[in-house]
């Protein structure tokens, strides 16, 4: 399980000129889900260990392009 998003880069609201950011399940990190928010925020999870899940970042809804990966399914 992953995650996988993009956000604007230099070149604007373009997937291909967008940064990508990239978390992949690991022991020492976490596993990562994501899930659009109503008011289309984007939210990417954590959860490591028997801790509850946490947010690792959170993006306003005009702040990011693409997600896909591992949804959080609520």
């Amino acid at each position: 399980m992953s995650v996988t998003w993009v956000v604007p880069g230099s070149g604007g609201m373009s997937v291909h000129a967008g940064d990508e950011e990239h978390r992949t399940d690991s022991e020492e990190e976490g596993r990562y889900s994501y899930e659009i928010h109503g008011s289309g925020a984007l939210l990417v999870w954590v959860k490591r260990g028997g801790e509850a899940d946490s947010i690792h970042i959170a993006y306003g809804p005009g702040a990011w392009i693409s997600v896909s990966g591992t949804s959080r399914g609520l």
